[in-house]
């Protein structure tokens, strides 16, 4: 596979970060939708470009997020805190 399919985990580590902040300013779906598939993309990510625990954690965020953009999609309230 390409690349562009699988980034370098550090770039998209940052990424996820940077659209979670921006998720926070501006509560936009588009924007939690990117959050949950670079946590997906990050917990896919082969064994030696992070660690077992870091996948694993964001495993588990991912399905916390796309339980969270399918509550928003349905129109539920904002997020738990």
């Amino acid at each position: 596979m390409s690349c562009a399919q699988h980034p370098q985990a550090d770039v998209l580590l940052a990424s996820t970060l940077y659209l979670m902040t921006r998720y926070y300013a501006h509560r936009c779906p588009c924007v939690a939708n990117a959050v949950a598939r670079h946590l997906d993309l990050l917990s896919q990510q082969a064994e030696g470009r992070c660690s077992a625990m870091l996948r694993a954690v964001c495993a588990q965020l991912e399905l916390d997020w796309r339980a969270f953009t399918d509550g928003l999609a349905a129109g539920e309230a904002s997020p738990r805190h």
